[in-house]
């Protein structure tokens, strides 16, 4: 199955521990259109990406392999 998306890396001023969000649009089914908001960046490397909502319950995590 493909999917396609678009992303964009901003200033969050959401939460005060921190400093970037990403918004993210993911098409292809009803699983990928929930992930459609915008997420707080907890950890941003080359390797690694760390999301959560701003709920305490929501988490990604992304990794390079």
């Amino acid at each position: 199955m493909e999917f396609a998306g678009t992303w964009i890396i901003k200033s969050s001023d959401d939460d005060p521990l921190y400093d970037k969000e990403i918004e993210c649009t993911i098409a292809g089914n009803k699983q990928m259109d929930e992930l459609d908001v915008s997420w707080l960046i907890t950890e941003l490397s080359d390797t690694a990406m760390k999301l959560k909502d701003d709920s305490p319950s929501e988490e990604m995590h992304f990794e390079k392999i």
